[in-house]
């Protein structure tokens, strides 16, 4: 038999008004009262049948009426009881690891295969900071991460615990994201996962992962956004718990200003997405010895062109003409199949989208049956009307003289309107090709999901593009070379200011775009192959994999930096100036204060954990689940809206720095 769990509105019950009025309709009151004093007793007790989570912990009070019903019908996160025989058997020892709860009930189900193979303990669990709650580029990264290591088997479950930070909370976010997705966020989430977790399991030093910009990052004497949960990173909840940390980020134009270098040189190590961002940390002042690259993953399951219908372009919900004539159906005038080519990226001047527009009009003309998609949203600034931007753009900025009638030129369609995730395939399917003059990426998540659904892709070759851009899979545009990143409208990143960004060659696009569209079936052939590419060099499993070996080696690093640590410390209080006999004495007891080091992490881990548990027991922690309302306001940052190349810089910290303008970096 199986109990599922109820919810009503934002209360959890066992639905005990109802079981009530039907007892006393069988029975009695007499009945009603013994019935409902066993109800309440199990409920007393429900807590050591799963791991010391009680009931109303077990779905999180944000989350909202639609995935609470996913829920009940046994498709997410909390299926149901299980069987008492099998409750029985769990609830035999309190001491059960998350991994013997997985077996024996259904809390990780929903996004942990049964069929992935048991990962070797951690000595360090991995502690990761991230915007895993707010829908950005860098939250979609963190998600695709941390999920791959679980899927594939690759970490424990109570080797990984997540926190939000680094960006706001976006109330909705659990509405746009796949059940599954969504109940690791949540069953993950430190606050959650502490309350299942061993006293010997959480007393472990941590090393942490700092997911985002590196301006959120800790530095003494610091504290710039107060507004952004998590911020500085590691945030407070984690002081004097963790041994080592390790930060994730990226940048996109040739070196990393002073400002961040410094940030990111106070960590013990470093993730970048590729060999070019190595190579600019490293010019902005960031030693070197502290950078290893991770490339960017995809769901390549998810991206798969035989899944996906194509979604109709102009009947996309937001979809406005700015330029030519209303869609003609089937062939042009002149012959021919339509061709679509499509970009997506946010109004700002690194994207080129001055470069963009400027090719299409000037390279195809009104009669051929040649059109382009621009999927785009607002960055900083705002667009009231999308329409008269483009217009404005093309008169201004790409040549188009004053006074051309509209119609006279190719179709030119756009929208800002919200695009989910799901829609995202089907957007790439309904293109013949994906074309972004872009002046640098950190990685280019656009390009990498276009070319796994299998299109052509013509982008700038240079900067993160570079690591899986090649003439074999796609069109790189070639450029004329590096020049200054400067102020050129509300759209700017203050942060880009004295840095160089590429200029893609504008005649080398022109070509390109010609060549894709008279040479169809080639075309075709370079996206199949781009296809066969990413699946077998950047899918969730492979990319796992290789940070699953980065852990591994992080570990052993953590190691040798506590030891050099402790042994730097010893010589200071000798005031040794060199190697001696007391120094050699030294050496040898340093296993001994490594031992006792991490002794002293491990209590204060167990006196936060009671205080953690004694301060409340909502899920999200005290006062969260208000944050997420109050901070999670207007528009998505997700899907239609997100940044699109993962691992973009927070929204909030963009704008803030647009509004200190005065400041040099």
């Amino acid at each position: 038999m199986y109990m599922k769990a109820i919810s009503l509105g934002r209360k959890r019950s066992f639905g005990g008004n109802r079981v009530t009025r039907w007892l006393t309709s069988v029975g009695g009151t007499r009945t009603a009262l013994i019935g409902l004093a066993v109800l309440i007793l199990l409920a007393v007790n429900a807590p050591s049948h799963f791991g010391r989570l009680p009931l109303h912990h077990m779905i999180d009070p944000a989350t909202p009426r639609h995935m609470t019903t996913v829920l009940q019908e046994g498709k997410g996160t909390i299926t149901a009881f299980e069987e008492a025989s099998t409750v029985k058997e769990a609830s035999s020892s309190r001491k059960s690891s998350v991994m013997d709860l997985f077996h024996h009930n259904v809390w990780y189900s929903s996004y942990i295969p049964k069929t992935a193979p048991k990962a070797p303990p951690l000595k360090y669990p991995i502690w990761w900071a991230g915007p895993f709650r707010s829908g950005s580029g860098y939250g979609s990264e963190a998600i695709t991460y941390a999920l791959g290591l679980l899927e594939n088997g690759l970490i424990r479950p109570e080797d990984l615990w997540v926190v939000h930070s680094g960006d706001i909370l976006n109330a909705e976010l659990p509405a746009k994201l796949e059940p599954h997705v969504w109940a690791f966020i949540q069953q993950q989430d430190y606050a959650n996962i502490s309350r299942v977790l061993t006293q010997s399991e959480l007393s472990r030093p941590a090393i942490v992962v700092c997911h985002s910009f590196p301006d959120c990052w800790e530095r003494p004497g610091e504290w710039q956004y107060p507004e952004l949960p998590g911020v500085p990173c590691p945030p407070q909840e984690m002081e004097g718990r963790y041994i080592y940390r390790v930060g994730r980020t990226m940048f996109e134009t040739s070196t990393l200003p002073r400002h961040l270098s410094d940030h990111v040189n106070q960590f013990d190590e470093v993730w970048v997405p590729s060999e070019f961002n190595r190579q600019s940390f490293i010019a902005g002042g960031v030693d070197g010895k502290k950078l290893y690259t991770l490339p960017q993953g995809i769901n390549t399951t998810v991206f798969n062109p035989a899944l996906h219908t194509p979604l109709p372009l102009p009947q996309l919900k937001g979809t406005e003409l700015a330029t030519g004539r209303a869609e003609s159906a089937g062939r042009g005038p002149h012959g021919g199949e339509k061709f679509v080519f499509l970009s997506i990226f946010k109004w700002e001047g690194r994207k080129g989208w001055e470069i963009l527009l400027r090719a299409f009009v000037e390279e195809f003309k009104a009669h051929e049956n040649v059109e382009l998609h621009i999927a785009t949203h607002a960055f900083i600034e705002k667009v009231p009307n999308w329409v008269e931007r483009i217009r404005q753009s093309l008169t201004s900025r790409c040549g188009v003289a004053e006074g051309t009638a509209w119609t006279s030129l190719p179709r030119i369609y756009v929208t800002s309107a919200f695009i989910s995730d799901e829609q995202y395939p089907q957007l790439y399917k309904a293109a013949d090709a994906l074309v972004i003059p872009t002046r640098g990426e950190g990685w280019g998540r656009p390009q990498m999901e276009a070319m796994s659904m299998g299109l052509p892709v013509i982008s700038t070759n240079w900067s993160g593009l570079t690591a899986f851009l090649h003439p074999d899979v796609a069109y790189p545009i070639p450029i004329e070379g590096l020049v200054e990143a400067k102020y050129d409208g509300p759209s700017f990143f203050n942060w880009f200011a004295g840095t160089h960004w590429a200029q893609p060659s504008l005649s080398e696009l022109k070509r390109l775009m010609r060549r894709v569209v008279t040479h169809r079936q080639e075309a075709r052939a370079k996206g199949a192959a781009a296809r066969r590419y990413v699946v077998q060099e950047f899918g969730p499993e492979g990319v796992a994999r290789k940070l699953q070996a980065l852990i591994r080696q992080a570990e052993k690093r953590a190691d040798a930096v506590a030891a050099e640590r402790l042994r730097a410390k010893a010589v200071a209080k000798s005031g040794e100036k060199g190697p001696g006999q007391q120094g050699e004495k030294q050496h040898h007891a340093n296993k001994g204060e490594i031992a006792t080091a991490l002794e002293r992490l491990r209590h204060a881990a167990e006196k936060q954990r009671a205080e953690h548990l004694q301060a409340g027991d909502h899920l999200l922690g005290a006062g969260e689940g208000e944050k997420l309302h109050a901070l999670g306001h207007g528009k998505s940052h997700g899907a239609g809206h997100r940044e699109h190349q993962a691992g973009g810089h927070s929204s909030q910290v963009r704008r803030r720095h647009a509004k200190r303008r005065e400041r040099k970096p």
